[in-house]
């Protein structure tokens, strides 16, 4: 509260605080995981512009965790958090735990999402081709033969076939499937998107602005979304956090599978760190989710919707 109402700057390491915890019951099979979700006390803004500052409490919010629960075996960053601090490199110094951003599962959830949508392998533009998460995409979506219209040169260079380069602005208007993969959004306004396009997006906020009235003739999808396994136990404080964090209330964002999968197989390599994200440690995530319960689930609705 005394961060919100401006008497403290956040950088005290009370201001750390604990959202929810979720537990993954042992099996034959597995280990028990337990996860605690801690937030740091800085905007967007604040993030981008003082990377260090984001960096030191980051490392705060681990040490806060270690105080108040079980011995941590890793440390999985979400949002924005997963970009500063060169993705991950500079809180891993800080740390000898492994440090995952995400990365891997948030390209493997697209991927998915995107062949679940698009099984006719349409033309796909790709927003935000450049980010580690897009040059990953990008590689898996080319291998399905999926022709794709990409914002970026760099990003298409060793890919021969159906792959273009263009303005992003001239995908945004011209493409009837487009996939935002950029880490943050607005870019666009959906005035400029064609009659019946449909944006699969991973930005928060969105990487189109909503227009007033509202457009009914195109489709916005969540895509990096997952579905639970039925013994994923949230709690009560874990089921509002989904609700007000754009997870959706059945569906956890794959940010935060990612770590709980490296936990269960005790994988101590992360699975994306830094500026690449290897498509086989993509695959391998994939792997290890799906023989886990958790899925790729196409989501349209804030609240309750799975496709």
């Amino acid at each position: 509260m005394g961060v919100a109402l401006g008497h403290r700057q956040g950088s005290n390491p009370k201001d750390v605080s604990h959202i929810c915890s979720f537990l993954w019951p042992e099996t034959a099979t597995r280990p028990k995981v337990t996860g605690d979700v801690v937030a740091i006390p800085l905007t967007p803004e604040d993030l981008l512009v003082d990377q260090d500052r984001a960096v030191l409490l980051m490392h705060r919010a681990v040490k806060f965790a270690e105080r108040t629960g079980p011995k941590i075996d890793v440390v999985g960053l979400g949002s924005l958090c997963a970009v500063v601090g060169r993705r991950g490199l500079a809180l891993q110094e800080r740390l000898s735990i492994p440090v995952t951003t995400g990365g891997a599962a948030t390209v493997w959830t697209m991927f998915s999402n995107a062949r679940k949508a698009n099984p006719n392998r349409e033309p796909m533009g790709v927003l935000g081709s450049s980010s580690p998460v897009g040059k990953a995409l990008i590689q898996l979506l080319h291998q399905e033969g999926i022709p794709l219209r990409v914002d970026s040169r760099k990003s298409k260079k060793g890919l021969d076939g159906d792959i273009e380069a263009k303005d992003a602005a001239e995908i945004a208007r011209s493409e009837k499937w487009i996939i935002g993969c950029g880490p943050t959004g607005p870019s666009f306004s959906q005035e400029v998107l064609c009659t019946n396009a449909t944006v699969l997006d991973v930005a928060l906020p969105h990487t189109f602005s909503p227009t007033k009235p509202r457009r009914k003739d195109m489709r916005i999808l969540f895509a990096e979304r997952m579905s639970m396994p039925e013994d994923w136990d949230r709690g009560l404080w874990g089921r509002i956090y989904h609700m007000v964090s754009g997870y959706g209330y059945r569906t956890v964002l794959a940010c935060l599978v990612e770590p709980a999968i490296m936990a269960a197989i005790n994988r101590d390599r992360p699975f994306a760190q830094g500026r690449k994200i290897e498509v086989q440690d993509v695959l391998d995530f994939g792997q290890e989710s799906s023989d886990l319960g958790f899925d790729a689930a196409l989501s349209s609705d804030f609240w309750l919707g799975v496709r």
